[in-house]
Order: structure tokens, then C-alpha cells, then sequence
């Protein structure tokens, strides 16, 4: 599971309910959480977009699984 989905799934979201927060469509959406399209590549307005939406920091979006 991405970061992005879990981060959804805790704040409780339907894919379709964060798009719409944020502006996205589903399908882009998802491509970010099956990492199709990367996160750590979004623009950084999206990102705080998104990250407004979970009630996260933007940080928290990426994963930490590699180094940066």
C-alpha cells in the first residue's frame, strides 16, 4: 500500500471524495497511488492541496522507502 493510500484511508476517504477535494480526477489519483505517476514529481501547490485535504504535513506524503 503507497503512502498516499494509507494516508487516504486514514482520513477516512473514498478515492472519488479526495479527488474532488483536491481537484484531481480518479484516475489520476490513483496512478499516484499505485505509483504509476510519482509523488515525490507532483508540483508542490498540488501537493500541499492533497496534503490540506488528509490533514497531513506535505512531507508526509512521500514515502520513505529510498533515499533523497
Amino acid at each position: 500500500m503507497s503512502k498516499l493510500q494509507e494516508l487516504r484511508r486514514t482520513a477516512k476517504l473514498s478515492q472519488q471524495a479526495l479527488a474532488d477535494k483536491v481537484g484531481f480526477s480518479v484516475h489520476t489519483l490513483r496512478q499516484y497511488e499505485q505509483g504509476t505517476m510519482n509523488v515525490d514529481g507532483m508540483a508542490l501547490g498540488r501537493a500541499f492541496e492533497l496534503a490540506r485535504a488528509l490533514g497531513v504535513h506535505a512531507e508526509d506524503l512521500l514515502d520513505d522507502t529510498g533515499p533523497r
